[in-house]
């Protein structure tokens, strides 16, 4: 019976463990994200492209503004937590996080 009870306690442990998932995204990840880093230097740090949340293009007017290309992505953890990028023309302008660790 001893033997039982002490491989359910090994065999619940082994389980338990492997359950703990560590988050794929990190607040050091984030921390190495700068404004003006291009989408690519992005991409490398995290790992992913990321999920596509929003895209808007303005076109520009030939011999005054030039063209915009907003993009905003988001790399989302299993417990929640996530980084939320926006880039304009490729390259970062704005960065938030939720419950990064």
């Amino acid at each position: 019976m001893k033997k039982y009870i002490l491989f359910f306690i090994f065999t619940l442990s082994l389980i338990f463990t492997g359950c703990a998932s560590k988050d794929k995204y990190t607040m050091q990840q984030f921390e190495r994200l700068y404004l003006g880093i291009s989408y690519g230097e992005c991409q490398n740090i995290l790992g992913s492209q990321g999920e596509l949340m929003s895209e808007n293009y303005i076109p520009g007017i030939p011999g005054y503004t030039d063209s915009i290309h907003t993009a905003a992505f988001s790399w989302k953890n299993k417990n929640g937590s996530n980084i939320f990028l926006i880039f304009q023309n490729s390259r970062l302008v704005q960065k938030s996080q939720y419950g990064l660790k």
